[in-house]
């Protein structure tokens, strides 16, 4: 049995129960991100076209990263939950110039 028990609009909050032979077992929480394929395609598109980010009244944008896969990325990486804001965003520099993680680019 699968239940929606939450959705923020970015990330959907399910509990899923494995049934053994009938009997109840355990319940496992599990976050989803419908979102995230959109994310990495359009993050494909602008890498293709390098001139299609313009607007640099914010600053340069150099990744757009899904939720989960941020969560994803602390876990693998602490220093990304640093205090520090300068640790932080070094970090994150360093994480992405790693090929395995070129996806997250724009």
């Amino acid at each position: 049995m699968s239940k929606i028990v939450q959705t923020d609009g970015v990330l959907v909050s399910r509990f899923h129960e494995s049934k053994h032979e009938g009997v109840s077992g355990r319940t496992y929480h599990t976050l989803d991100q419908p979102s995230r394929k959109l994310i990495l395609e359009r993050n494909a598109e602008l890498r293709k076209n390098k001139g299609a980010l313009r607007d640099l009244s914010f600053g340069r944008q150099l990744a757009s990263i899904p939720t989960l896969d941020y969560y994803a990325l602390q876990k693998k990486f602490p220093k990304l939950r640093a205090a520090s804001a300068k640790d932080r965003s070094e970090e994150m520099m360093r994480v992405l110039r790693m090929p395995e993680y070129g996806y997250l680019l724009v």
